[in-house]
């Protein structure tokens, strides 16, 4: 079934030029580099106007699915696919699609709270975002780096994260305890993941350091040297 989707997706769609690049930069979306500098951004922004339990979610729906990822990655060993060759060459393993898992739990978060804040436009913010998303995933069948089954699970394990942590924002957010204690735990995990390269340790790193420092003291911080 993998293969007949995935043959009629590449058979379907051009395979030309214009095609590639629009999945190309589609497809970095969901790269690391480009998801860190959007949680980077949006933590910043969400402390220095004092929304604090949305900064800390956003950073803990990162490092859950980064973590959740990675691992699954590495229980299951899933080869990736090589029906052509594919755009570039990954060594990681197939299923699940982190780019699917990141993107449904990080963008996800950032789209409900979007939504909240403009009520009236929430349809317009979950159409927008749902395609958006869609796209994503799709780009990494047409590119050849990921069989559909892998963004099937990668969507269902990020909106699995994404339901959890918009439950968790509801009752109350993180406590400053807990949220010093995931902070330190990370942190460590991603320090290990310099030595260790199973998991992605600077992007943890700087999560937790995101996640430590992301308070009200940071906040008035910046607001005392600004005046």
């Amino acid at each position: 079934m993998d293969t007949t989707i995935t043959l009629w997706i590449h058979n379907s769609l051009p395979w030309n030029d214009k095609f590639l690049w629009f999945f190309e930069e589609i497809t970095l979306l969901g790269g690391s580099q480009v998801i860190l500098l959007f949680i980077i951004i949006m933590v910043i922004y969400l402390t220095l106007t004092a929304r604090f339990n949305m900064a800390h979610m956003i950073v803990l729906a990162a490092i859950t699915s980064s973590i959740t990822s990675s691992i699954i990655k590495r229980i299951v060993q899933r080869p990736r696919p090589e029906l052509w060759l594919p755009y570039t060459e990954l060594n990681s393993y197939s299923l699940p699609s982190g780019h699917a898992v990141t993107t449904v739990a990080i963008y996800g978060m950032a789209l409900f709270f979007l939504a909240e804040s403009y009520p009236k436009a929430k349809r317009l913010i979950y159409a927008l975002g749902g395609v958006i998303l869609f796209l994503i995933g799709l780009s990494r069948v047409y590119l050849g780096v990921h069989w559909p089954s892998d963004i099937l699970v990668g969507w269902l394990i990020g909106g699995l994260i994404l339901w959890g942590m918009i439950w968790w924002y509801r009752h109350g957010g993180i406590k400053r305890t807990l949220r010093i204690t995931l902070g330190i735990s990370t942190l460590a995990i991603g320090l290990i993941g310099l030595v260790i390269p199973i998991i992605p340790g600077i992007p943890l790193i700087i999560a937790a350091c995101l996640l430590i420092f992301s308070n009200k003291s940071f906040s008035e911080m910046f607001k005392r040297k600004k005046k």
